[in-house]
């Protein structure tokens, strides 16, 4: 008897702890790897089946606009996918971003974000609630205004 009401509540536990990790709203800065050592921002726009990239490479310039970048993705709330994101029509942005380490070795991460809310970082599913499109069109406008175009295709 005391057994069977200790295996109930620990389930019960496990579902609420489960149910909570899913649900539970993020902002980016629990999302997103942390670091100030940032080398070059690279930015790949694909819309309408055209493809645009961008870059920041310069030091001063990288700073600021990381700053930029979180500020417009704190905007909103993420939320843990319990499955993986399997491709959309609709518009997105890929975003490489390479720092050093604290050993001084180049590393990078990557950001992949739909227009519909799909937002992924190094292989992590996350859903955007909130203001999904104006999210994404400020993001658009900040990397358009302050990035190099590189090459449109």
């Amino acid at each position: 008897m005391k057994l069977s009401r200790l295996l109930l509540i620990l389930i019960l536990v496990l579902t609420l702890g489960v149910i909570t990790y899913f649900t539970y709203p993020l902002k980016i800065q629990n999302i997103l790897p942390i670091s100030d050592n940032i080398q070059n921002i690279h930015v790949t726009y694909i819309t309408n089946g055209q493809f645009f990239e961008y870059n920041f490479n310069n030091k001063q310039e990288i700073i600021d606009n990381k700053k930029q970048l979180v500020k417009i993705l704190d905007s909103t709330f993420f939320r843990r996918r319990v499955n993986s994101f399997k491709g959309g029509v609709a518009d997105v942005i890929m975003i490489v971003i390479i720092y050093k380490d604290k050993e001084g070795n180049n590393r990078s991460y990557f950001i992949d974000y739909r227009q519909s809310g799909a937002f992924m970082v190094d292989k992590k599913d996350y859903q955007i609630y909130g203001k999904t499109k104006l999210t994404f069109d400020k993001l658009v406008e900040w990397f358009k205004k302050e990035g190099t175009l590189l090459k449109a295709l």
